[in-house]
């Protein structure tokens, strides 16, 4: 069965609804409001779901190597989205978009085959650059802005470049140790500590900056951002179970194609045009899609 190839693609259906009610939340939430937010939602789930599965205890008995990988992965994972953050503000978004998700495709990848030992079927291997073309057209050229831009502005478009590079090599590392770690664990632990760790880490900003706490928010914005953070919690389950059921790199590349979901999503949501141009790159990536499920 394609279960483990399921997971991966309904984990980017999951992650791109996490995107559609962010943006049905409104203009005025704030990033960070949105990560302390679904990460304290995402903490309290864990806690949550390791207690009803019975799993507290398996917790607890986690080997200390397996919770430092985990930790460590949920500490580099929070620096990437920062890092992602950082070049989104800095230079144009869809470049930065497909560019962190290209080189993060490529990168697992890699690393799944190299320091796991996993193999990666050659038909699927055909099907990643197709999906990572499809991005390009979906996020690239339907976003072209006019070209001539100042020197200022090239600077930005190298910067941003390099931290989305940076961001696509943390991002590997992170889904390198956490599919080390959730081999010697069951995914509920790996949840707990993967998601309580972020969570923590948080809990000063929310202090300092208490107009981050999602109860400050109007009860509008707090139903879209509670909506957001439950999609976030499945989207990160159905990944965990995903890269204990097939390799990191094939788990990487099928939940990548979160954007072409987000697309659909978003044109019935959030009432958004769709162009010619994103309806090509979209059908590239489904193309590309095809392939690598049909490897199995």
């Amino acid at each position: 069965m394609l279960i483990g190839e399921l997971s991966a693609l309904v984990n980017a259906v999951f992650w791109a609804l996490t995107g559609i009610y962010i943006k049905r939340a409104g203009p005025g939430v704030k990033t960070a409001q949105v990560m302390v937010t679904q990460h304290w939602f995402a903490a309290l789930a864990a806690i949550f779901l390791v207690i009803v599965t019975a799993h507290l205890d398996d917790a607890f008995r986690m080997p200390l190597w397996v919770a430092v990988l985990l930790g460590g992965g949920a500490i580099i994972n929070t620096g990437g989205q920062f890092l992602f953050f950082s070049a989104l503000k800095t230079g144009n978004v869809g470049v930065v978009y497909t560019t962190t998700t290209g080189l993060f495709i490529v990168l697992s990848l890699a690393a799944s085959t190299l320091f796991l030992g996993d193999r990666v079927a050659p038909v699927a291997l055909m099907g990643a650059p197709v999906i990572i073309a499809g991005l390009y057209v979906m996020n690239v050229i339907g976003g072209r802005t006019p070209a001539g831009g100042t020197e200022a502005s090239r600077k930005a478009t190298f910067v941003a470049l390099g931290l989305s590079t940076v961001t696509a090599a943390v991002w590997s590392i992170g889904l390198l140790t956490t599919a080390i770690a959730v081999r010697e664990t069951d995914i509920w632990s790996a949840a707990l500590v993967r998601n309580v760790v972020p969570a923590i880490m948080y809990a000063p900003f929310a202090f300092i900056f208490p107009d981050l706490v999602p109860w400050k928010a109007t009860r509008r914005v707090q139903l879209h951002l509670a909506a957001s953070s439950l999609f976030f919690v499945l989207s990160f389950i159905t990944f965990l179970y995903s890269i204990t059921r097939i390799s990191p790199g094939l788990s990487a590349l099928l939940s990548s194609t979160s954007p072409v979901f987000a697309l659909g999503l978003a044109a019935v949501a959030l009432k958004e045009r769709l162009t010619r141009t994103a309806v090509v790159g979209a059908g590239l990536s489904l193309v590309g899609m095809v392939v690598v499920l049909s490897s199995r």
